[in-house]
């Protein structure tokens, strides 16, 4: 069977009738009630050298292992998956 087509601007719609109500300060604003947000500037603790280079390697370092890190870890997944399936089908221990 083919899946009906769903129009969200009418669930959008249907849904903002609803009784909704804000239990604590920090959570998010209905639009009803004013709330003012501050602005924090993020600081980067690193700058950049006369020369305009902005590469921090410190930065780097850290992003080169966390990809290794997110690598391994998805290879060991797919690694018990194709495991789980052969033995699912009968053709050895994984």
């Amino acid at each position: 069977k083919d899946l009906k087509t769903v129009d969200f601007k009418r669930l959008v719609q249907k849904s903002e009738g609803g009784n909704i109500v804000r239990t604590h300060r920090d959570h998010v604003s209905l639009g009803s009630e004013s709330q003012k947000y501050q602005v924090e500037k993020s600081r980067d603790p690193y700058e950049t050298t006369p020369d305009g280079n902005a590469v921090i390697l410190e930065q780097q370092l850290i992003k080169a292992a966390k990809t290794t890190a997110d690598y391994e870890l998805m290879t060991s997944l797919y690694r018990k998956q194709v495991g789980m399936f052969k033995i699912a089908l009968g053709k050895g221990q994984g």
